[in-house]
């Protein structure tokens, strides 16, 4: 269930409002004297005041940071959500909810009631969870005016919870709430319209109309906006990503600002992948995580588990797994999956890739997932060993444009040994999608090729030439054993062809004198180039 605990607010009684009007009071105050530009201090101030309703004074107060506080709260004295990202909730509502803290009156309005009560059905506090009566609440509200209400009907039929899961409605009442200027609203229309691009695998995606409802949601300062419109900047996928723009950057820091958890986590991927300041990386992950991002869970764990800015701590890795794989963070699965397998439990490692490729089935971690799969199957670790089913998970991974998924589809075609009906002609086929693609690992298929139309079989005549370009494409991609093998077949082609012996050989020493710049340090391909006897720098 999409982050639903993280996203609302839920007060125990109505009693309460007296208390945290008194501290919202006092932060309107301060607002105005240090014209405050962060929701943080409301937040501060509603805990506190929901403290001094719990008769917890100044002193064992003082015992507790904000978001212990907050916790201790909701386990101890179940006040609000039963979740440990209580902090992220109470973020969230209040970036978005302010009016509902203003009312001069000291009343709660209609609207809210009927919202409230809407909330707690849904959250079965005093009452069994009912999602269908929440609905009626919810209702009542939104016929009153309220735009909360809107969202969160909007919620139920996205999630199709007491009701049937419905994106045209879902989307329709976000939109209803848009238009009554709700911040989280306006976001929720630019997520979904987000997805909707991002589903469609087109090719140079531009999220325009997404972006738009990002930016008149971030000029209503909802913390969340900032870091989608850095992320669509810049389309960070993984810790890897090392472009951020300024644009980026200055987005993640205003929705830090804000307090929101994903650009906490932002900023910890900029610090760690681009400054590689692995302390100040650490600290954003741990916030991040405080603050309910699950993404920021997951690169803590990454951080315990390579010794990032703190010491390598592998249980804490797998407990920071653990929490972002349940809240939805797909990425969180493969690194469990990974864990598992360092640890000779290939079992369990088999068991996540498998859970990762039921959530997702059209991303490169998903290809990863198929990969290793695959590799599972043919080999009979932690699975019963099938070539069939590697097959099938191989093509998988090929059809999400995996050169490697294609090269080992061909492999299985090509050996007897491997399937019982071997055949030479659609391995072939296999080797040609994956050279194709025209990625670092369509290399290997395209040395297979080559060494074909080098040697030539029953169903490829041979062709030096043909071997020769694709030596030198496999080479390009990343293979320095291919290029090698280029210059193997030119130094023997020159030897046969006198005519073009001065041309080959000049061909050949370009290529060997950038492998050997390339590679100068690497043992196996020098090794590589002895055992095939390939001449440096020929007399021409």
């Amino acid at each position: 269930m999409r982050g639903l605990i993280t996203k609302w607010l839920i007060f125990a009684s109505l009693e309460v409002w007296s208390n945290v009007q008194l501290y919202y009071r006092e932060t309107i105050r301060l607002e105005a004297e240090k014209n405050m530009k962060s929701y943080i201090s409301y937040l501060n101030y509603i805990i506190r005041g929901m403290a001094v309703y719990l008769c917890l004074n100044e002193k064992e107060q003082q015992n507790y940071s904000t978001y212990e506080l907050a916790k201790h709260l909701g386990e101890e004295k179940k006040i609000v959500e039963r979740q440990k990202d209580i902090m992220a909730a109470r973020m969230r509502f209040l970036s978005h909810n302010v009016k509902f803290f203003s009312d001069p009156a000291g009343e709660i309005p209609e609207t809210m009631q009927f919202w409230v009560k809407g909330n707690r059905a849904l959250e079965g506090y005093g009452e069994p969870v009912n999602a269908k009566k929440a609905l009626r609440y919810y209702t009542k509200a939104a016929e009153l005016g309220s735009a909360e209400a809107h969202r969160s009907i909007g919620l139920l039929y996205e999630e199709g919870l007491g009701v049937k899961e419905d994106k045209k409605i879902a989307i329709k009442e976000y939109e209803k709430g848009a238009e009554k200027d709700d911040a989280a609203a306006i976001y929720e229309v630019g997520r979904i319209r987000e997805e909707e691009e991002r589903n469609s695998l087109k090719e140079n995606q531009s999220y325009d109309m997404a972006k738009q409802y990002y930016i008149k949601a971030a000029s209503k300062n909802y913390g969340k906006a900032f870091a989608k419109l850095g992320l669509l900047e810049d389309d960070h996928k993984s810790l890897e990503s090392t472009h951020f723009s300024k644009d980026s950057i200055e987005n993640y820091k205003k929705g830090v600002e804000l307090g929101d958890s994903l650009a906490y986590n932002m900023m910890g991927e900029y610090y760690l992948s681009r400054e590689r300041m692995h302390e100040k990386a650490f600290d954003c992950f741990k916030e991040a995580r405080k603050r309910g991002c699950a993404r920021g869970a997951k690169n803590l764990g990454v951080c315990y588990y390579e010794g990032w800015g703190t010491i390598k701590d592998k249980d804490k890795a797998k407990e920071c797994f653990n929490e972002a794989a349940s809240s939805g963070c797909k990425s969180a699965i493969i690194r469990l999956a990974e864990l598992s397998a360092s640890e000779g439990r290939h079992e369990d490692a088999a068991m996540w890739y498998r859970q990762y490729i039921v959530d997702d089935k059209r991303s490169s971690n998903a290809a990863e997932a198929y990969i290793r799969l695959a590799e599972y199957y043919e080999a009979g670790r932690g699975v019963e060993k099938s070539c069939e089913i590697a097959f099938q998970y191989y093509e998988a991974a090929g059809l999400l444009n995996d050169p490697r998924g294609y090269k080992k589809c061909g492999d299985l075609m090509y050996t007897k040994e491997r399937l019982e009906n071997p055949d030479v002609a659609r391995a072939l086929e296999y080797y040609r999608k994956a050279g194709s693609l025209n990625k670092p690992g369509s290399a290997e298929a395209l040395m297979v090729l080559a060494q074909i139309s080098e040697r030539g079989c029953a169903e490829v005549e041979q062709n030096i030439d043909e071997a020769i370009r694709l030596y030198h494409l496999a080479y390009k991609l990343g293979n320095p054993y291919a290029g090698v093998n280029e210059c193997r077949v030119l130094q023997k082609e020159a030897e046969k062809d006198q005519m073009r012996r001065n041309i080959l050989l000049k061909q050949c020493d370009e290529v060997m004198e950038e492998i050997l710049e390339k590679y100068n340090d690497n043992e196996k391909v020098k090794d590589y180039i002895l055992k095939n006897r390939v001449i440096i720098n020929h007399p021409h």
